[in-house]
């Protein structure tokens, strides 16, 4: 070959590893930062992952805590139910008590007139 052919087609070899150097680079840099990407996603994911646990965590902890909160409900009511059982059994024994009362006072009083009607007649 002529020396000015060599000579071009050498430079034309340097300017196309030239090129080729510059896209291996840009290359190289795509797949860094495809890396990144990858691995920043993937530490997104774990967050979310760690996030939607403690989520989780905090639900199962309030239902508990509701479930806990019934049950007290349902026992504080039937204590009330107890309580009002109770008051109405005293109240009906109040009544029954005071009729007795009453029925006693009527006694005391019919037999006290008797009493008093029996002495008169004596006198």
């Amino acid at each position: 070959l002529p020396p000015r052919v060599a000579s071009a087609d050498a430079r034309s070899g340097l300017r196309r590893a030239a090129e080729l150097a510059v896209r291996l680079e840009a290359a190289e840099a795509a797949r860094a930062a495809a890396e990144a990407a990858a691995a920043s996603a993937e530490e997104a994911a774990a967050r979310a992952e760690e996030a939607a646990a403690a989520s989780s965590a905090r639900a199962d902890a309030a239902d508990k805590e509701a479930a806990l909160a019934r049950e007290g409900r349902d026992e504080a009511t039937a204590r009330a139910d107890a309580a009002v059982e109770d008051a109405e059994r005293s109240d009906l024994g109040s009544k029954d008590a005071a009729e007795r009362a009453r029925r006693s006072e009527e006694d005391a009083r019919a037999t006290r007139e008797r009493c008093e009607g029996l002495g008169a007649e004596v006198e």
